[in-house]
């Protein structure tokens, strides 16, 4: 990559309908590309690993540079509160493997948060699965090391790394590592791998004691989205104006 984002194309993963709505209003249809503008690339992937690497292929057929995995993740150190960023110098999977963040591109996106604003570097655990209780996030950190975890960068990574693209994951903490994900969250996702909010509406109704905690995770998952559409903004400008850092 060059100093400036001129002449770069960038192509930007995520997961869920309301992480795109963080960077633009638009909506797209799930697995399709939206040209932002002759720079920016946004796919909306889905969840999981699977539909990640799917959506970095798309990204990559419409001639991107560097790929950039954006969206919330699950704390798992102890520490971390709802809207931190995450920057990770290393993704880490189940299998063992670890893929790394391009150190260039992962130094832009620092600098364009900002001193004001901190960013983990610590690794990031591609999960194959919903993180549902404390419990699994406590030992995944002592086993692992791993700060934080989401379901998509590894996919995404995977796609970067075979196709010799610089790739860096930018993620936002939704949930604590204290916190469990009501069973009726993790019950309301349809055949194709998407939250119907008519079936966690239902879910709620006959199982009105995760309430509390679906709240909890629905305003840590504000907080994320908060902290994500305004270094979004910041990126847009770069990207638009070509700005050197």
């Amino acid at each position: 990559m060059t100093n400036d984002f001129s002449n770069v194309k960038i192509g930007i993963s995520v997961a869920l309908p309301q992480e795109l709505q963080t960077l633009t209003k638009k909506k797209i249809l799930k697995g399709s590309c939206l040209a932002v503008n002759e720079h920016l690339f946004i796919v909306l992937s889905g969840i999981g690993e699977k539909a990640a690497i799917a959506g970095g292929l798309a990204l990559f057929e419409k001639g991107v540079d560097a790929l950039i995995s954006w969206g919330s993740a699950a704390a798992l150190h102890p520490k971390l509160r709802p809207g931190n960023f995450i920057i990770p110098e290393k993704i880490l999977t189940g299998g063992g493997e670890v893929f790394s963040a391009d150190g260039n591109f992962r130094n832009r996106l620092l600098q364009l948060l900002g001193p004001e604003t901190k960013a983990f570097s610590k690794p990031l655990y591609g999960s194959a699965s919903l993180l549902t209780t404390s419990i699994q996030k406590k030992e995944l950190f002592q086993k692992t090391g791993a700060i934080a975890a989401d379901m998509e960068s590894a996919g995404l990574a995977r796609i970067a790394a075979e196709n010799s693209l610089p790739f860096v994951a930018l993620r936002a903490i939704s949930d604590t590592a204290e916190m469990h994900l009501p069973s009726a969250i993790s019950k309301s996702f349809n055949p194709q791998g998407d939250l119907s909010l008519f079936k966690l509406a239902i879910q709620l109704i006959f199982h009105p004691t995760e309430l509390r905690a679906a709240f909890q995770l629905a305003n840590g998952f504000k907080e994320a989205e908060k902290s994500l559409s305004s270094l979004a903004r910041k990126l847009r400008n770069l990207v638009e104006t070509g700005s050197r850092f």
